[in-house]
């Protein structure tokens, strides 16, 4: 179920958001990737220096990769294929507080959180939530059947989507769990050698 849209209010000094309810901007786009606004907002492709607001539904296409700066200097990078949604956000720099919610509706995105002196920082799938620990490096993989969360620095919790499931763990550099549908995350293992070779060579695309 989707949150209350919140809009940002604040955005940081430097950043160029001047469209009205933006929280971010697309740094990076490649190939096809196609926004649709909430509402009746219709759908738009995506440019390099365009604007993000809570509620759109960003979706990289087939061969195609996009990078988003949110106004907190967090930065989003989504692989081909994936489907994204910006369901809360909210931003006051002079506080250093942040609220965000983003729901991954399919495909994977790496999501590089700054560090904030009061932040919440949360990722849903269908399977599973990711919360950061301050400032954090992180991959989602959200497939049909399941979602695999790996650390490459710093910390995440991770725990099913479903609140009737309380088993929690927390990763660290160089951890990956898998959460599945009804299910607790599986104990934390150490990421793949090859897998994290992976993982850092799509960030070279950006």
């Amino acid at each position: 179920m989707f949150a209350l849209l919140l809009p940002c209010s604040l955005l940081l000094p430097g950043h160029s958001f001047s469209a009205d309810g933006a929280v971010g901007k697309w740094t990076v786009v490649q190939g096809r990737v196609a926004v649709t606004a909430a509402g009746a907002g219709g759908t738009r492709l995506a440019r390099t220096g365009d604007t993000i607001a809570v509620g759109d539904l960003l979706e990289t296409g087939e061969d195609a990769r996009a990078q988003a700066l949110l106004a907190d200097d967090t930065v989003v990078n989504l692989s081909s294929g994936t489907s994204a949604r910006i369901l809360q956000y909210s931003f006051d720099p002079a506080g250093g507080r942040r609220t965000a919610v983003v729901k991954l509706l399919g495909g994977k995105a790496r999501f590089i959180v700054s560090a904030r002196k009061s932040s919440r920082f949360n990722v849903e799938s269908a399977q599973a939530a990711v919360a950061a620990v301050a400032a954090a490096d992180f991959v989602a993989l959200a497939a049909p059947e399941a979602t695999t969360v790996a650390a490459l620095d710093g910390g995440v919790r991770v725990k099913n989507v479903s609140n009737l499931i309380v088993a929690e763990y927390e990763l660290w550099s160089n951890q990956t769990t898998v959460v599945r549908s009804g299910a607790a995350p599986s104990r934390p293992a150490p990421i793949a050698p090859q897998q994290r070779k992976d993982y850092r060579k799509d960030a070279r695309h950006f």
